[in-house]
């Protein structure tokens, strides 16, 4: 964005449309922004939830925006877009050399249509330790309640339950069926909380152990509060036994452990939700399988078109280090770094694309999405993408 904060100076005190602005209003809150918006769209909607603002197409896909006239920066702004789009996905990618390394943002939304129903096969599950006493507990099972109600009659699912220990309501998965969906009822009635928290058992058992149908990709919902203290050891279980599952962290309680549940599911291509209250449990829930039941690519990679610089593409350090599923709504970005320049990037690595399944007609489709540069930015101190402060890297 361009700094204008010497903008309104000259206005101060004036009056517009009869209604006099008081000048110590105004110096208090002078400041002014433009924002030059790349949506890669010429059908962009664009408003604030907080200010009135002004936006003007300048581009094929860019925006200008700024504050309305007498509109007062008091509070933390807010801008809102929605770009239209059609059945593909658009993506929007930008470079800028900073020292001697490349940095890369990569900006994919997925497309506007809903993507088909994915039959799916969910495991449940369920921390009941002596952590998880009085409403945390309560919090669980409810969720647990909720999603069993989102399950589609297509779908198979089953319970897994740990304290010091960690079973499963069935040995195979069952289908969605009422008669199975009551008993999963009675078996989440008689769960109370006591003994440790054996979080290394339970993910044996729902990423190793449990199976499901062939046809249907498996989902873990987590839902716990984390209380241990061998992070380290449990994500790198779940980083080796993963494989094609997806794992969706609950946090539940007052401080669930963030950082251990945020980087689980980060390294299961799922997300972290987080239940402070049990009246936001219906809410949240409801939404959380909203979004599962309807993903729109999945199975990203970063990959070159020409296999033989393989190499090159190793040289990358990229993050998310897991690329995560893109759902229907919820567009991700990407960023990577590059040690090398941008005359050299071009060539070496023209090809880069990102790859990924969208599921048509009931099966799987490998799409192909080429990263061209849309903007790149040469010279931090005049133009600067990854930061507020042009001078960051000098800091000691």
């Amino acid at each position: 964005s361009d700094s204008l904060a010497d903008s309104e100076s000259d206005t101060a005190g004036e009056t517009t449309g009869g209604a006099a602005i008081d000048p110590l209003d105004m110096k208090q809150h002078e400041v002014d922004f433009v924002l030059r918006l790349d949506t890669q769209s010429n059908a962009t909607q664009i408003h604030s939830t907080t200010h009135m603002i002004t936006s003007e197409a300048i581009d094929q896909g860019m925006y200008k925006v700024m504050l309305s006239q007498d509109t007062i920066a008091n509070q933390n702004l807010v801008i809102k877009w929605r770009s239209a789009q059609d059945n593909e996905p658009v993506i929007a990618h930008y470079q800028q050399q900073v020292g001697d390394a490349v940095y890369g943002l990569v900006h994919i939304v997925p497309p506007q249509t809903f993507p088909e129903l994915q039959p799916k096969h969910t495991i449940f599950v369920l921390d009941s330790s002596g952590s998880m006493h009085g409403t945390a507990l309560t919090q669980a099972v409810q969720a647990i309640r909720v999603g069993l109600t989102q399950l589609n009659e297509v779908d198979s699912f089953n319970i897994v339950d740990f304290d010091s220990d960690a079973r499963a309501l069935w040995k195979e998965a069952k289908l969605a069926d009422w008669a199975h969906l009551q008993e999963a009822q009675a078996f989440l009635a008689n769960v109370d909380s006591d003994g440790g928290t054996n979080i290394a058992d339970a993910l044996q058992l729902s990423l190793t152990t449990l199976t499901g149908p062939d046809d249907q990709l498996t989902q873990v919902i987590f839902i716990t509060d984390g209380s241990i203290d061998n992070e380290a050891a449990l994500i790198e279980q779940i980083a080796h036994s993963i494989g094609q599952r997806r794992l969706f962290t609950v946090g539940i309680g007052s401080a669930p452990n963030a950082f251990f549940m945020e980087y689980a599911a980060m390294m299961g291509k799922g997300t972290f939700t987080y239940i402070d209250n049990v009246d936001d449990v219906q809410n949240t829930m409801t939404r959380l399988f909203a979004k599962l039941n309807h993903p729109a690519l999945t199975n990203l990679q970063l990959t070159l078109g020409d296999e033989s610089r393989l190499e090159a593409l190793k040289s990358i350090e990229v993050y998310p280090k897991v690329l995560p599923d893109i759902y229907h709504g919820e567009p991700i970005i990407l960023s990577y770094r590059y040690a090398g320049y941008l005359d050299t990037m071009s060539s070496e690595l023209e090809e880069l694309m990102v790859t990924g399944q969208m599921r048509a007609a009931g099966e799987a489709t490998t799409i192909q999405l080429p990263l061209t540069v849309n903007l790149i930015g040469s010279d931090p101190n005049s133009f600067n993408l990854f930061g507020s402060d042009p001078n960051y890297l000098n800091y000691p």
